[in-house]
């Protein structure tokens, strides 16, 4: 079974048991190739075969994937304006937004996970951005290891989530997988909780 096909069916399992309700319809390949050309590079083939075939956006660990703008949209927060937002003021990055590197989920607090799309498997970062009020003295080697961007004047603000997306996507499937067997909550909108998934997949 494929990414895709997991998805797709943990999505339907998770509708007729009551733990989801709602999904934003699929966008169209003209609404994903809009957003394409206003962040200025390709979204990872992955994302837009979930936006164009199941949803755009609204399922995935804590709020979900942000969508691409659409008539058919939820909510008029989106990838695109997040990008834009995040990108565009220092207050989030210390200086240098790192290249091609696409807020995917809004975690809240200034917390985010966003895409690498500069990395051939488009690798996972977790961007706290209250991390820029610590010192780097506060962080551990271990912390350091998982630091992406060990040049960024702020390297202490971004963290290795996942070495790739469909790492990432695949364990939040097991993480939803061992919640409806344990006692029926969404774990991935547990953020502590996610994250020890992720690490204990990339372990592996």
């Amino acid at each position: 079974m494929t990414l895709l096909e997991r998805v797709q069916t943990h999505l339907t399992d998770a509708k007729r048991k009551g733990r989801i309700s709602s999904l934003p319809p699929p966008a169209s390949p003209i609404e994903t190739a809009a957003a394409e050309a206003r962040i200025g590079f390709p979204l990872p083939h992955t994302m837009k075969n979930f936006y164009n075939q199941i949803a755009n956006g609204g399922f995935g660990p804590m709020g979900g994937f942000l969508g691409v703008p659409s008539a058919g949209a939820l909510t008029d927060w989106n990838l695109v304006q997040a990008y834009e937002l995040l990108s565009g003021n220092p207050y989030y990055h210390g200086g240098a937004w790192p290249s091609r590197l696409l807020p995917a989920i809004d975690c809240g607090h200034e917390v985010f996970f966003c895409v690498d799309c500069s990395h051939p498997a488009y690798r996972m970062i977790r961007l706290d951005v209250d991390n820029a009020c610590l010192e780097e003295s506060d962080f551990g080697d271990h912390d350091r290891e998982h630091w992406p961007f060990p040049l960024h004047p702020c390297r202490r603000m971004y963290r290795l989530a996942a070495p790739s997306l469909e790492q990432f996507v695949a364990s939040w499937l097991e993480d939803e997988e061992c919640s409806s067997r344990d006692d029926d909550r969404l774990t991935g909108r547990d953020l502590a909780r996610f994250a020890k998934r992720l690490a204990s997949t990339a372990a592996r």
